[in-house]
């Protein structure tokens, strides 16, 4: 069963772009461009989720409520956060959060998307293993 992947994007190009190289890729993918959009998404089919890509700056969302949204629906899963911005832009978001995460600065290719996601699905399964062992 392929994995399933949440995307917070408000640019609807790359929203577009994220969407067929991850479903390309075999993945299910579930997309908001808002802060609005990205929490009822969350509430509907985060849970099953494998990770979750979140471009750092959108409509509705600050990095607090940002952090919160992945505190709240993806616990011990793999995060990608991508944008225009350098990666220390990152500073507002809580240690928890960014223990595990990939960072994807724009613009990217598909296929850098794909890495990282791959990347961050792995690291969902391979925490979950840990968690379960320990």
């Amino acid at each position: 069963m392929p994995s399933s992947i949440f995307v917070l994007e408000d640019e609807q190009g790359i929203l577009n772009l994220a969407r067929l190289a991850l479903e390309d890729a075999g993945y299910k993918v579930y997309g908001a461009g808002n802060g609005k959009e990205a929490r009822a998404a969350c509430q509907l089919y985060c849970e099953e989720c494998s990770a979750g890509v979140f471009d750092i700056e959108v409509p509705g969302m600050t990095a607090a409520t940002l952090d919160a949204l992945v505190q709240a629906h993806f616990p011990q899963k793999g995060i990608v956060f991508m944008s225009g911005y350098p990666e220390d832009y990152l500073g507002g978001f809580s240690a928890e959060t960014l223990q595990w995460y990939e960072f994807l600065k724009k613009p990217f290719f598909p296929q850098d998307l794909v890495g990282a996601v791959q990347r961050a699905v792995s690291r969902t399964f391979n925490r979950g293993n840990l968690a379960r062992n320990a």
